[in-house]
């Protein structure tokens, strides 16, 4: 098939016959080349398994129960971020996985702690300033000891937080390290991770967006997602990717007190000048609404966002 088609490639753009010949011998040498170079890789059975070389066996480690939301760079450890709906206790189910082409050779009995150091390292290499959630909020399953099943590649591992202490101005991170495992190596890279969980943001949702702006003006979907709960993120008026950031007063917690949206140029907030009577969040009617300039950039926003369900 691969030489049929170049050969109607060449008699589409009408090459003399010589040059025609010419290009055939060159061809044929293609294709030869192709097929031994594929045959080499089918008979290749050392490729996987193993006796391969460089064969990487499977990895004990933390499953992606979230997107990781840790930087791509410059940090030690990952980070997931959970909100959840602001309730008294929640169970976060954390996962530890028999990561790799095999399941589970046998029965293997996984340990969880929390290691309050990680939560050290995350916050000196992120510029960030979680605190672990105290001990006697939570309760880990069965002390952290669950079983990989022979023939399986998960256990889970319920987690009870008492969400309704959190203090809405703290940013809460259970720090937690795989401690052992009867079988397999326990990952270098997600062997341990700090989980920040949060109630959701009372401004979490997707609402109906009817706006003018300097972009432009008229009605759409835009949804927030909680950050923190005082500080929730969305596209730039439900459009551009540009970053929106909007933060809540944590004295008050349904008055906007900052809303920055990324790219615009530097220092593209409105913080310290935003009219609290045209910024804020109506619980009652599920309504935010939004009115801010965007120095030193000429963008600004006026936005009504009534919450859908």
């Amino acid at each position: 098939m691969l030489l049929q088609s170049i050969q109607t490639r060449i008699r589409f753009f009408g090459l003399n016959s010589k040059k025609v010949k010419k290009m055939k011998k060159i061809i044929y040498v293609i294709a030869l080349l192709l097929t031994v170079g594929f045959s080499s890789c089918l008979k290749d059975d050392a490729i996987v398994g193993p006796e391969a070389p460089g064969y990487i066996p499977n990895v004990i480690e933390l499953y992606n129960i979230a997107p990781v939301t840790s930087p791509e760079t410059g940090s030690t450890y990952p980070r997931w971020t959970l909100a959840f709906d602001p309730q008294d206790e929640v169970e976060l189910d954390l996962v530890v996985s028999y990561s790799g082409a095999e399941a589970a050779p046998s029965d293997i009995t996984v340990k969880i702690v929390v290691d309050p150091s990680i939560a050290s390292t995350y916050n000196a290499d992120n510029d960030s300033e979680y605190e672990v959630i105290p001990a006697d909020w939570i309760e880990i399953a069965n002390g952290g000891s669950a079983v990989i099943k022979q023939g399986e590649k998960r256990v889970t591992i319920p987690v009870k937080i008492k969400l309704g202490l959190f203090d809405l101005s703290t940013d809460y991170g259970l720090p937690i390290r795989i401690e052992s495992a009867t079988h397999g190596e326990i990952s270098g890279n997600f062997g341990a991770g700090l989980y920040a969980v949060s109630p959701k943001s009372i401004l979490d949702g997707t609402y109906t967006n009817t706006f003018q702006s300097s972009a432009g003006s008229g009605e759409n979907e835009q949804t927030f997602s909680t950050v923190t709960p005082l500080v929730v993120t969305a596209p730039f008026i439900g459009i551009y990717s540009n970053v929106t950031t909007v933060t809540l007063d944590p004295e008050n917690p349904t008055q906007v007190i900052s809303v920055a949206v990324s790219g615009l140029g530097e220092s593209s907030v409105a913080a310290g000048t935003l009219d609290p009577a045209k910024n804020y969040y109506d619980e009652a009617t599920e309504t935010l609404y939004l009115d801010y300039d965007l120095p030193p950039s000429a963008h600004w926003g006026v936005q009504k966002l009534v919450k859908k369900h």
